[in-house]
């Protein structure tokens, strides 16, 4: 059936390409779900403390952890009630150390993958880990342990799970004991889960490059990639008449303004960019990197144009034409996306079902200035919004029925 349902997308979206916006908008109810086109190869983002809520995909469980005790909870919004409970079946448990299959500890990013976790910590030793625990049977493993030099300390900033792949963003900071100089450095690691190899696949350079990562397949790797082109370090901004004093920080703190986001897909063996698109071609920037991968389609913005960009063969497609879009998604086999006018008013959203190319309005609830639902992760048949913590059937979302929101905890 997976196969089957792969072949079917290839052949929706090579038909679909170069839609114009002037088909009709539906106002009438969107009762079908593509859930199972979404769910077939799923980049699963990771989640950080304070912001833990995050889906079984395949399901509607819903998790959440304490940063304060490392223990793993679900809730069943399809229950209609704010019930937590701990992941984990053992009588009397109390869920306080690893005998508990929902005890992680302390963790940095944490993401639910094949039916597992995945997440980062720090060990007592200050070695920055990647670790699996199977909460079936309760069986933990250290998938990779990053070295460090002494006086320095690392961090996670990031954790993607794709195609048995951990995209892991690791900041280090160093102190330099002779000098006292900090320095600090961002690179993002690839880790195969099965086998434990580690390698390097874009490293940052400070205040020149920066690379936010989006997602990948088993070879490709998409960022968005962040460089100046007229970056002064302190002694060319000396040498141009600047004192040191005189506000070389601000300028620093500036820098990034004149930068040229560029979306790229990087060959995680060879290392070679390949560029897509950039903003000087019209290309709408992320305000987010999650929900813009799906069944190995890259979804983006250039000027009025909706895009799908096959990861692994290279094929753009545009599948849509549509003015005035500031944000978009991939949600339920779909692409929700928001317009606005030139100052960002008078907000509209929209959802373009590509397969039947049919596009529907979508009420907000009578609002014209926010996502009146602020949509950040889906369940099988809801929408999460975490910020204010609520679950919504993607029926009632499409057709603005808000009295069934769950409340989360």
């Amino acid at each position: 059936m997976k196969k089957i349902t792969c072949c079917l997308i290839s052949v929706l979206l090579c038909g679909c390409t170069n839609q114009s916006s002037s088909s009709v908008v539906e106002n009438k109810l969107i009762e079908e779900s593509h859930s199972e086109f979404h769910f077939e190869e799923e980049n699963a983002y990771g989640w950080f403390p304070g912001n833990a809520i995050f889906p079984a995909r395949n399901g509607d469980y819903i998790f959440h952890v304490y940063s304060t005790t490392g223990v793993i909870y679900y809730q069943n919004p399809l229950m209609m009630s704010d019930k937590l409970t701990a992941f984990c079946d053992k009588p009397g448990c109390t869920h306080e150390d690893e005998t508990c299959s929902a005890y992680i500890g302390e963790w940095s990013f944490i993401s639910y993958y094949k039916d597992k976790f995945y997440y980062t910590c720090n060990d007592e030793d200050g070695l920055l880990n990647l670790k699996e625990l199977d909460p079936l049977t309760n069986s933990r493993r250290i998938i990779y342990v990053w070295d460090k030099p002494e006086n320095s300390e690392d961090t996670a900033s990031g954790l993607i799970m794709s195609y048995d792949n951990a995209f892991v963003r690791k900041n280090r900071w160093t102190l330099d004991m002779d000098t006292g100089e900090q320095g600090f450095n961002e690179e993002t690691y690839c880790v195969d889960i099965n086998t434990g190899e580690c390698k390097s696949i874009a490293k940052d350079i400070q205040y020149q490059t920066a690379y936010s990562i989006i997602g990948g397949t088993d070879e490709k790797a998409i960022f968005i990639k962040y460089q100046n082109e007229h970056y002064q370090t302190i002694e060319e901004w000396i040498s141009h008449g600047n004192s040191e004093e005189s506000y070389y920080e601000v300028y620093l703190e500036n820098v990034w303004s004149n930068n040229n986001p560029l979306l790229i897909s990087l060959d995680m063996k060879t290392k070679e960019e390949t560029e897509i698109t950039n903003v000087k071609e019209g290309f709408i920037n992320y305000s987010d990197n999650y929900n813009k991968i799906s069944n190995d389609q890259l979804l983006y913005v250039k000027n009025d144009e909706v895009h799908f960009y096959d990861i692994k063969n290279g094929k753009d497609n545009v599948v849509y034409h549509f003015d005035d879009i500031i944000n978009y998604w991939y949600f339920d086999g779909r692409i929700l996306f928001l317009t606005a006018d030139e100052n960002h008013n008078n907000l509209k959203v929209y959802s373009y079902d590509y397969q039947i190319n049919k596009l529907y309005s979508i009420a907000n609830h009578g609002n014209d200035e926010v996502l009146e639902f602020s949509l950040d992760s889906e369940t099988k048949t809801g929408f999460i919004a975490n910020i204010t913590r609520q679950w919504i059937k993607k029926a009632d979302f499409y057709n603005d029925n808000y009295e069934d929101i769950v409340t989360l905890w």
